[in-house]
């Protein structure tokens, strides 16, 4: 397993006009299990995390979002397709402007 949390990125989500006016923060928590174990000590026996956050990130800001679980589903989605990735578990949360409450999560496994 390769756990990566609290990937920061700002982003454009939120149905109400308030969020759509300016860019929220999220942190991503991705959780990926590996289709193999390596076999050595190297980078090409796994997957990257650079490549993982990198992969995240740019869904995240690819477009705006009303739903941060349709976010969530979409990181996932893409994440899957990176090279030894088996499994992904996403897990993404903001702090709602709208809403008395602290935090927002909205989680996802493919």
């Amino acid at each position: 397993m390769i756990e990566l949390a609290g990937v920061h990125q700002m982003v454009s989500l939120g149905i109400y006009d308030e969020e759509r006016a300016r860019k929220q923060q999220v942190r991503m928590d991705i959780t990926i299990a590996l289709n193999d174990l390596p076999q050595k000590d190297d980078i090409s026996e796994t997957a990257n995390y650079d490549e993982v956050a990198a992969a995240a990130r740019d869904v995240a800001t690819s477009k705006h979002f009303d739903l941060i679980e349709r976010m969530a589903i979409e990181v996932a989605e893409r994440l899957k397709t990176l090279r030894h990735v088996d499994t992904v578990k996403v897990r993404i949360r903001k702090i709602p402007s709208v809403l008395e409450c602290d935090e927002l999560y909205a989680s996802v496994e493919i």
